[in-house]
């Protein structure tokens, strides 16, 4: 659906930086054991961008006005994501799982899978989509109203206990964990992502207006420092839902207003543009890869980071390590692609004639 002709530059760059951020965060728990929930930690700030901005560009990457979801076009698309979705992250999870000497199916059947939950995720997103695409296409629907009525299902699925309303209804909890269908809440910022790009003149008012864009920043530090929705009763987790859906928008609207305002400089060839483009291209490959090189035995060796809150020092230690796994991850990547089997496979590289 997008040629290397055609990419956005600026929205490379943004998958890459983001990419980071969530190596980030996996170095600082897993390596470092550090609770990211701690009283001025800079983790406590960036999870609630992470996952939606990752989520958000890939619906916004997905729509293509011109793009017609009929039965070939439908088959072909969601032939290529299985493979690259479902098929090799399952390869490399079962290669992670011996690795890590974790018992099989116990691991495999939880949501998690490890940390391998999030191309599931995005391929039950798809499936998703393209259902309701067809659905209310079949009811005479105009494209710009399927797609809100998408964001009003986006919300519903953030709220309510999809698990609990599946096992209420008998659907079996080993295909639940399996498909890693608790993760449908981030649905909401795939759709948003779509949306966005259909109305994306829209979107542009907004990141370009001063006083708009000023607001979203104010909301966003004053929800994180001012409002506190720690609790167990059903008001305080709906106010926390609340807070964390509008933390998780603000955050999208923040980072990429930052990256379309500097669009120039990511479409020029400088190191730091370069860098986070490539890595934007390969978000797949690192996210596949870099669990091999997270040692969690490494928060017993060196506690002194679980132990004490020094939130500058302990991201600057996982900017360090992170961006050795992502070196390292990118240097078996590129091994793996010199075969063009391997790296159609693995990768979703298109098939070389």
């Amino acid at each position: 659906m997008r040629t290397e002709q055609n990419r956005i530059e600026y929205l490379d760059a943004l998958r890459g930086l983001t990419m980071l951020l969530v190596i980030l965060g996996h170095v600082s728990f897993y390596n470092l054991g550090v609770d990211g929930g701690q009283a001025g930690n800079i983790h406590a700030y960036l999870r609630q961008i992470r996952l939606p901005l990752f989520f958000f560009v890939s619906g916004f990457l997905l729509y293509k006005k011109e793009f017609v979801w009929n039965l070939s076009n439908t088959i072909i698309f969601l032939k290529k994501k299985f493979i690259v979705q479902i098929l090799s992250p399952f390869l490399f999870l079962s290669c992670y799982i011996v690795c890590k000497e974790l018992p099989y199916i116990e691991t495999i059947t939880l949501p998690g899978k490890a940390g391998y939950w999030f191309t599931f995720a995005l391929f039950n997103y798809f499936v998703l989509y393209i259902a309701l695409r067809k659905i209310f296409d079949a009811m005479k629907f105009k494209e710009n109203n399927t797609l809100i009525v998408l964001l009003f299902i986006g919300v519903a699925l953030y709220y309510l206990p999809t698990i609990d309303i599946l096992t209420y209804i008998h659907v079996p909890q080993k295909i639940l964990n399996l498909s890693s269908i608790g993760y449908i809440l981030y649905f909401f910022f795939f759709a948003f992502g779509i949306y966005t790009r259909r109305n994306f003149k829209i979107f542009e008012k907004i990141i370009n207006g001063s006083s708009l864009l000023a607001i979203v920043i104010i909301l966003f530090f004053t929800l994180h420092i001012f409002v506190d929705t720690n609790g167990t009763d059903y008001i305080t987790k709906f106010l926390n839902k609340s807070k964390n859906i509008t933390l998780g928008i603000c955050g999208i609207i923040i980072v990429f207003s930052l990256f379309k305002k500097q669009e120039q400089f990511f479409a020029s060839n400088n190191y730091i543009a370069t860098t986070f483009k490539y890595i934007g291209k390969r978000t797949l490959d690192i996210y596949l890869l870099h669990y091999f090189f997270l040692t969690p035995n490494l928060s017993k060796i060196f506690p002194f980071f679980a132990e004490h809150n020094l939130p500058i020092i302990e991201f600057t230690v996982s900017l360090i390590m992170g961006i050795i796994i992502i070196g390292a991850s990118l240097i078996i990547s590129s091994i793996l692609r010199l075969n063009n089997t391997m790296a159609h496979y693995l990768f979703g590289v298109k098939k070389k004639k």
